[in-house]
């Protein structure tokens, strides 16, 4: 007992909150597992692998333009009025002076990664300022160029429609000035409202198409995830000081730092109600079951010490938690009670005959050891199988599981019993006759017995005639015609539903929206949305052009990202048509500087005619805005990259648009040149892409190795082959049921399958292990299924109705990805037990079929 407790007290040592600690307690902390204690990350970034090819690209557009997304604060009115463009500009300067201390600040999650692999007992220091950041397009002066971590604001850069760069002649050259300024006159409006209207590097990215949205993109230094949303929440706060929907000037807040911190917020907010629910529903079912203290307090002390345990592993370990690995408190609440639940009940049998409680859990041990320690076995191998899988997340979260799910089966082992030995007199729920005889009353047989009588048909060729001790005592009788017809049917009943279920399984989908799981009335959802609507979306795509020998000087390079350009903006979406923004390269600052020495004629906003006017025009630009092009090349122009605004759409949405785009860079690109796209729609469509493979390699792997496992725990092939029948039909039940719901595979669920068959094999474990002990004894597979029913039947039915009643406690969350998860997990819960009591009774008649000898 004093090694659970001690374990669960470093465990909360490891994740408690460094500012909760003494310092010198958080530093030993710091320099023996190289943490600063258990790290967060619910960022969408979070599913990617770092050694994917598209993720590596995207390091590398890092490297040379820092970082590829933006904080975004949209506000809707009417833009073109003077009102609206005061505050505009009050907002805008407000985010520019926005300073919070930021800790983590210039540390990117790469090289985070990096020093956990090579000096993971050594706190390091910040990792050096990143060149400047692509896609952005405002003013900004060399003294505080972005990347530069010694003073300044947070904030780097806010880009809107009052900085945006504009080109414009003057009498020794051009000059790259700012749109507002100066702020444009009453008498201006009209014609300033249709210059930048008419500019296609301003429409779709600091202001909508009508006229009626702006955009501020905010950009900051790398950080943490945690300092990202600490920064987010600022930007959101000084977002709603200006909000004034009456007077015209709504605010709202996007981008992917504020959807990740919604994500975040919401997922740990309604992760702690439902762990209570969860609690509240399970100590209502053990106390209805137990009647006692002793029954209910336990078993919710073993899984609170176990879930401890899986969060201090992985603190120590430096696993980070994610939006997948957020469940893993509830799911070792609602899985490691099991254990408990079988022990209590099997223990509570014994001690009613004996009413020696040392004897009682010797026995209960000696009985119901090897099938708990072999449930826990195939939910830890469930668990593991996600190794299989390429995404390092999923991989975390099943190695964390399954250390909780270990955690949980020891403390069931050594805590529970060694607290139970206290016990003299709670019967945790026996009655008080049946206390004192020793036997269960027959008229005592409650809705419970008679729930697995009706399923398993437990009297179908046997009779029951007394008790031997704690055990009931049944003698074989002839299998009546209606009990055989019975077994026939539902043998072809299951078949029937299986062959159903496997059809409408064939409907699921591939499908990753992480924005889909927030609620309908959520702020950040509508505000996506209407970004999708207006503003050209708030997705990219970053292209990293890398030139050949003249580099971005080279003309026809420059003419091959014009047509790449055009090809791209010309892509429409089977069902969602136009999701193509504006596009953002040096292709526009040249086409700028040419159209401004030429007299600002539109019809001068083109490429220049040779190389020799191409270098001038660069070389005018750059000693004019040097800062505007280092964002959007290397100093030495050898390196460049675009950005092109999308809609925000679900990832396998832009399966197309990936195609497409790869068709254009090889159609227009010059072999001199090499473009890479790149991006997070790139990394998430390659992560999503692996889905269905991931998911099959992971099953196949937890299935074969858990059928190996059933083999040698039944010790025969035979029964172990067939004990996977009743288990595998409730996996092909869920999938059936989510063709026809129309559930997609997501990164949400695709774990469903690999937990379901880890979570359907215990009660087969509990039922078959004893149904092979009472079948060698008494040689008849009736008395013995009867037998085995009798033992374990009623600790198979708690455990499966706490279990799905936990899960089923998801489903009060307000995201639909919770609601879905604990649905589906809760349905294979109930699912399993039918599978078991109906089919496993009727398979195991079929197939241990009296005179044959099933002793071997």
């Amino acid at each position: 007992m004093s090694i659970s407790v001690l374990s669960a007290l470093l465990s909360a040592l490891l994740i408690a909150p460094a500012a909760k600690l003494p310092p010198d307690l958080a530093a030993l902390r710091h320099r023996l597992t190289g943490h600063p204690g258990l790290m967060v990350d619910t960022s969408v970034e979070a599913f990617s692998n770092p050694n994917d090819p598209a993720q590596l690209s995207l390091e590398r557009y890092r490297d040379q333009f820092g970082r590829d997304d933006h904080f975004m604060v949209m506000v809707e009115g009417d833009v073109f009025s003077e009102p609206f463009l005061a505050r505009l500009r009050a907002l805008h300067e407000r985010l520019e002076a926005l300073n919070i201390e930021v800790a983590s600040r210039g540390e990117r999650k790469a090289d985070r990664q990096r020093r956990v692999q090579v000096t993971p007992a050594a706190p390091a220091a910040p990792a050096a300022p990143a060149a400047p950041a692509g896609g952005g397009f405002g003013e900004e002066s060399g003294d505080d160029a972005w990347g530069d971590v010694a003073g300044g604001t947070v904030i780097e850069e806010v880009t809107s429609l009052i900085n945006a760069r504009r080109t414009r002649a003057k009498d020794d050259g051009i000059e790259v000035g700012e749109w507002c300024d100066p702020m444009p006159a009453a008498a201006d409006l009209p014609a300033f409202k249709a210059a930048v209207l008419a500019d296609d590097s301003l429409v779709g990215q600091v202001v909508g198409r009508e006229g009626r949205h702006a955009v501020l993109l905010a950009r900051a230094d790398f950080m943490s995830e945690d300092d990202s949303i600490l920064v987010n929440d600022a930007i959101r706060a000084v977002a709603q000081e200006f909000n004034d929907p009456a007077g015209g000037f709504k605010t709202s807040t996007g981008g992917l730092p504020e959807m990740n911190a919604t994500l975040k917020v919401s997922l740990f907010s309604t992760m702690r109600v439902l762990l209570a629910l969860s609690v509240l529903l399970m100590l209502g079912v053990l106390l209805l079951q137990f009647r006692h203290v002793l029954g209910v307090l336990p078993p919710l002390v073993v899984v609170g010490m176990a879930a401890l345990n899986t969060f201090g592993f992985m603190s120590l370990a430096g696993m980070p938690v994610t939006m997948l690995s957020n469940i893993l408190p509830a799911f070792i609440f609602c899985v490691g009670i099991g254990d408990s639940v079988h022990i209590l009940s099997v223990y509570r049998d014994h001690f009613r005959h004996h009413h020696d409680t040392r004897r009682a859990m010797i026995e209960t041990l000696g009985t119901t050891g090897v099938p708990v320690l072999f449930t826990s076995l195939t939910t830890i191998i469930g668990l593991l199988s996600f190794k299989f899988t390429s995404i390092p997340a999923i991989q975390d979260m099943g190695v964390a599981g399954a250390a909780g799910v270990a955690a949980a089966l020891v403390h069931s082992l050594l805590f529970l019993p060694a607290l139970l030995t206290f016990n003299k007199t709670a019967r945790l729920g026996v009655s008080a006759a049946s206390w004192e005889t020793g036997e269960e009353e027959a008229h005592k047989r409650d809705w419970l017995d008679a729930f697995i009588d009706l399923c398993a048909d437990t009297t179908a060729g046997v009779r029951r005639v007394g008790r031997d001790g704690a055990h009931v005592r049944f003698e074989a009788v002839p299998e009546t015609p209606r009990q055989r017809r019975r077994r026939v049917l539902t043998l072809w009943a299951g078949a029937a539903l299986t062959l159903l279920t496997a059809f409408a399984a064939l409907k699921i989908k591939v499908w990753h929206n992480p924005l889909a799981w927030l609620p309908a009335h959520s702020a950040t959802k509508n505000t996506f949305e209407v970004m999708n609507r207006e503003v050209s979306g708030t997705a990219n795509v970053q292209l990293l052009i890398e030139g050949g020998a003249r580099g971005m000087k080279d003309l026809e390079l420059l003419k091959g990202l014009e047509a790449l350009e055009r090809h791209i903006q010309g892509y429409r979406h089977p069902t969602e048509g136009d999701i193509i923004g504006s596009a953002i390269s040096v292709n526009n600052i040249v086409k700028e500087t040419r159209r401004a020495l030429r007299g600002g004629a539109e019809g001068e906003y083109r490429l220049p005619e040779g190389d020799q006017e191409l270098a001038q025009l660069l070389f005018l630009f750059e000693n004019t805005g040097p800062d505007q092009l280092r964002r959007l090349a290397s100093a030495d122009l050898a390196l460049s990259q675009m950005t092109v605004r999308l809609k925000w759409l679900e990832a396998t949405a832009y399966l197309g648009l990936t195609d497409h785009i790869s068709a254009g860079i090889q159609a227009h690109i010059p072999a001199s040149a090499k473009v890479t796209p790149t991006g997070s729609v790139y990394t998430l469509v390659s992560t999503v892409a692996r889905l269905l493979l991931d998911l099959i390699y992971s099953f196949g792997a937890a299935l074969v190795t858990i059928t190996l496992v059933m083999i040698v725990l039944l010790k025969g092939l035979k029964l172990g082959v067939l004990s996977m029948i009743p288990n595998l039909l409730p996996i092909l039940w869920l999938m059936g049921l989510m063709g026809v719901m129309g559930i997609p595979v997501d990164m949400n669920n695709i774990l469903i399958s690999s937990i379901a068959i880890g979570l359907a094999v215990d009660d087969t474990i509990h039922l078959l292990h004893h149904f092979r002990v009472y079948h060698r004894e008494d040689g008849d597979p009736h008395v013995a299924i009867a037998r085995a029913l009798t033992y374990s039947g009623r600790a198979m039915l708690s455990t499966s109705v706490i279990l799905s009643l936990g899960f089923f406690a998801y489903m009060a969350s307000d995201m639909k990805n919770i609601q879905v998860f604990g649905m589906l997990i809760g349905l294979c819960a109930l699912l399993a037990l039918f599978a078991d009591l109906i089919f496993g009774p009727a398979l195991l008649r079929t197939f241990y079929a009296r005179g044959f000898d099933t002793r071997r």
